[in-house]
């Protein structure tokens, strides 16, 4: 193989080695491929378990914390002092609204349930992004169409695909001068549902790359290069696409798009009925 030589001149049985040779190396990298794979996946799985742990213990003393707010707002007649602690009863259910929402982020949804809502989840998302951004004065502007139809994914993926893209756009962002900002946009296109995810950073340094699994341009500890090529795995197996690009005068730009959920059956004792 070393040295190029005439195909008519290669015997059968040389031919036979060729090919049990290209055989194994495409067999091989395929079971590294899937090696890879099961990796990042017991990683995200032991990370939701322990979120939903720290979730918990957390959620214990936190809802001790409003009963007993509660309690001494009532027993308080200074105004000043009850405005004080009703702020501070707001805050702890502000942060109990976040406990939620690690939760349902590490809840593991049923394998059969293959349609989302997308406004929820967005909004769940944002509130788990909702320090980082504010920390980063980052504006995060929503034009999601009202009434969008379910999406054919599972809500922990999409879940999933909207954190990661906010972690990159977040990421891009940072150290930056100027306005920081981070577009989110999802409208219908015949029968998918298109979504959109823009930040006015930098932009993609190789747009060639940036998909490919473990490539990054973050510092060493700050990434793993495997965020967008797992968005674009699970965008790909629910029979979507995803496409990234630059935009003018700076920025980048990822565009998914989603299959419409089939509208359920109606139970056959509602369709007897009707006849």
């Amino acid at each position: 193989m070393a040295a190029p030589r005439d195909a008519r001149t290669i015997h059968a049985l040389e031919l036979c080695h060729i090919e049990r040779l290209a055989t194994d190396i495409a067999l091989a990298v395929e079971l590294q491929s899937l090696h890879a794979q099961l990796v990042c996946s017991e990683k995200l799985a032991a990370l939701g378990q322990l979120l939903a742990g720290v979730a918990h213990e957390l959620n214990n003393p936190l809802t001790a914390i409003m009963g007993f707010g509660e309690l001494i707002d009532e027993a308080i007649a200074a105004p000043h002092a009850r405005d004080q602690l009703a702020k501070l009863v707001g805050e702890a259910r502000r942060m109990n609204r976040m406990i939620d929402n690690l939760l349902r982020f590490s809840r593991r949804g049923a394998r059969e349930a293959q349609a989302a809502q997308l406004y929820p989840v967005v909004q769940q998302v944002l509130a788990l992004r909702e320090y980082y951004t504010r920390i980063g004065n980052v504006r995060v502007e929503l034009d999601i169409a009202p009434d969008l139809p379910l999406l054919a994914v599972s809500e922990d993926e999409i879940k999933q695909i909207l954190l990661n893209l906010l972690n990159n756009a977040s990421d891009a962002l940072e150290g930056m001068r100027g306005s920081k900002q981070i577009n989110i946009r999802a409208y219908r296109s015949g029968p998918r549902v298109v979504i959109e995810v823009e930040d006015t950073g930098p932009g993609f340094g190789n747009l060639n790359r940036a998909l490919h699994p473990f490539y990054t341009t973050k510092p060493v500890g700050k990434g793993t290069g495997l965020g967008l090529s797992v968005c674009c795995e699970i965008v790909r197996k629910r029979g979507g696409d995803l496409e990234i690009e630059n935009v003018k005068p700076n920025g980048a730009r990822v565009t998914i798009k989603f299959l419409i959920a089939e509208a359920p059956a109606p139970p056959l004792f509602a369709a007897v009925a009707r006849a």
